[in-house]
């Protein structure tokens, strides 16, 4: 415990108009008003000394079993129930099931795309083995890999100036309105048909 100041200030301190507290200087532990306790029965305490006084402190006379407090048999309930909810493994967890309940909830029902992959996939095998056909030459150079180029600031210019005017012509179809994932798959039908 820190003891009272004892240096060149505080003696003249002491031999000026100005004294410190007296409280201080008889003071025998020097701490903070905010570290002690107040004792409300000093009476027990009074013919006591200092250091039975901190031992009584350090070993507590133990008390009687308490019983359980209505507050503490609602916390009790309370965890409890928290314990009996299904709750996802952390915070970042639970955002991610928000974010997929939200798309769920946005686009709806998955199930015709679904199927209508699975169509093409069988439209779709057909002709890419009928379209490979091994040959002396495609296996010498099947070693190499091909390099597609891709396409230069004109053909893009160009590809973008197609499909944007494309676009309004496939939105307003009425086809499409009605049902846009089956006017895909007839379209996709009729390309890899012909």
């Amino acid at each position: 415990m820190p003891k009272v100041m004892r240096s060149k200030h505080a003696n003249r301190l002491s031999s000026t108009s100005t004294k410190p507290s007296t409280s201080i200087i008889n003071r025998q532990f020097s701490t903070p008003e905010t570290h002690c306790e107040t004792l409300k029965d000093i009476k027990e305490f009074e013919n006591l000394s200092a250091n039975t006084i901190l031992k009584e402190f350090n070993n507590p006379k133990p008390t009687k079993d308490r019983t359980v407090l209505p507050l503490d048999e609602k916390r009790q309930k309370r965890i409890q129930e928290i314990r009996q909810v299904p709750k996802p493994y952390s915070k970042s967890h639970q955002k991610r099931i928000k974010k997929k309940s939200k798309e769920i909830g946005k686009i709806g029902n998955l199930e015709s795309v679904k199927t209508a992959l699975n169509e093409l996939n069988t439209y779709i095998e057909p002709t890419i083995c009928s379209s490979t056909k091994p040959s002396n030459q495609n296996k010498s150079s099947s070693t190499k890999p091909k390099s597609k180029k891709s396409p230069n600031l004109n053909q893009r210019a160009n590809l973008l100036h197609e499909e944007s005017s494309r676009l309004p012509k496939i939105l307003s179809h009425p086809e499409f309105k009605l049902d846009g994932f089956s006017a895909l798959r007839t379209h996709i039908k009729n390309t890899f048909n012909s």
